[in-house]
């Protein structure tokens, strides 16, 4: 087993025998407004928009800002504006970035915001609770953001589907190892696609720009400020997954990048986070180590690197049944996208640091990498893989 799913199992464990879960139903105390970044998002904006209204939580009002979008995004949100009287749209001239386009709306809107500002990606449809179930646990003041659980709906070919399968299982499996992560407050990274904040704390600490990852980097932030963050596992959603194999290398590339460039850029303020750090960071690190080691460490004993790797797949196997048994359906696309997620976090630790070495930081900025979508019949994809995955 590895260090850092030995230390989540534990953690979980106590969380549960300690009763550290929020029980908080204080929802209707809040007010929370909707802000949805997007750019190229003609296949899905309507579906997303319309998913807010019919919430039953309804929301303050609907922010959507436009990053410039190249697609009918913009004539999509025209109509919008006419059917909702509390949908605001703003369109920008030039790009800005994920991350911009939330500040700005939170700088010019914020005396007309919710006091709690709910995140939404804008190729993701939220279930019509999930507003009302991620808005509880806001009560205790030193809780900044609460995040929530997505459902990817995979597409494509077998091999873009089998990609989005494995990612689904790490995501299964992940929400058991978030909630534990947040049990200590060393949670590694609030989902961007679906996460409330307090208002307040985003006015007076502003998503960064400068990673590709944003939430990663906020995240981190957070925690060195001394806020807590919270999981919430029925607030659930769907999203639509990128499709095909370069797409997805892309996507996991630009994650691990993200990784990369959080870490240089908080560098010692992640001693400010001590549970985050010791509990959650080094233990990946180490057990990252250990598992690049493997190939050198078979030339030397190949019995100990195939029982280390044996009982990784025990404990992971175990894991999932205990976790998430409906998952287990996933399992065999598993060692797929774990092999392109250990290939690119080489490879991205390697670019990055030649970034840092070389003061080429301005290479990390937060921008857009859609993917548009050439298939005619993508927009069908939800229903029919929806279908399939519930099976």
């Amino acid at each position: 087993m590895s260090l850092s799913l030995g230390i989540d199992l534990s953690t979980f464990a106590y969380g549960k025998m300690m009763g550290l879960d929020s029980n908080e139903n204080n929802g209707n105390k809040h007010e929370i407004s909707v802000i949805i970044p997007a750019y190229n998002e003609e296949k899905s904006i309507e579906e997303v928009v319309d998913a807010q209204y019919k919430q039953t939580k309804q929301p303050k009002n609907v922010f959507l800002i436009n990053d410039n979008s190249s697609d009918s995004t913009h004539d999509i949100c025209k109509c919008l504006e006419k059917k909702y009287n509390t949908f605001v749209y703003i369109k920008n001239d030039h790009n800005q970035g994920k991350a911009s386009n939330i500040n700005k709306v939170v700088s010019d809107y914020y005396d007309k915001l919710g006091d709690i500002v709910y995140i939404n990606d804008g190729d993701l449809i939220p279930d019509k609770n999930c507003l009302e179930e991620l808005i509880n646990g806001f009560d205790e003041p030193e809780v900044a953001a609460i995040t929530g659980f997505p459902r990817l709906i995979a597409g494509g070919s077998l091999l873009s589907k089998a990609m989005t399968w494995g990612k689904q299982w790490q995501i299964d499996v992940l929400y058991f190892r978030k909630e534990a992560q947040a049990y200590r407050n060393g949670m590694y990274v609030l989902c961007g696609a679906i996460t409330a904040y307090k208002k307040d704390i985003l006015k007076k600490i502003p998503i960064p720009t400068r990673t590709k990852t944003e939430d990663l980097d906020y995240t981190w932030i957070l925690i060195e400020n001394g806020y807590k963050l919270r999981f919430q596992k029925k607030a659930t959603a769907k999203s639509y997954d990128v499709v095909g194999m370069k797409e997805h290398w892309k996507q996991t590339l630009r994650w691990h990048s993200g990784a990369w460039q959080s870490i240089y850029s908080h560098g010692k303020n992640l001693n400010k986070a001590k549970g985050l750090l010791y509990t959650t960071l080094v233990p990946f690190w180490l057990d990252a180590a250990l598992f690049t080691a493997l190939p050198f460490l078979y030339n030397y004993n190949s019995y100990v690197a195939l029982g280390i790797v044996g009982i990784e797949l025990i404990s992971n196997l175990t894991t999932n049944l205990i976790s998430s048994p409906k998952s287990l359906k996933y399992f065999p696309s598993a060692p797929l996208y774990t092999a392109m997620c250990f290939s690119s976090y080489l490879i991205s630790a390697v670019k990055t640091t030649n970034e840092k070495i070389m003061h080429k930081e301005d290479q990390w900025k937060n921008r857009w990498e859609k993917q548009v979508i050439k298939d005619p019949v993508a927009k069908n994809i939800p229903k029919n893989q929806e279908e399939q995955n519930e099976k």
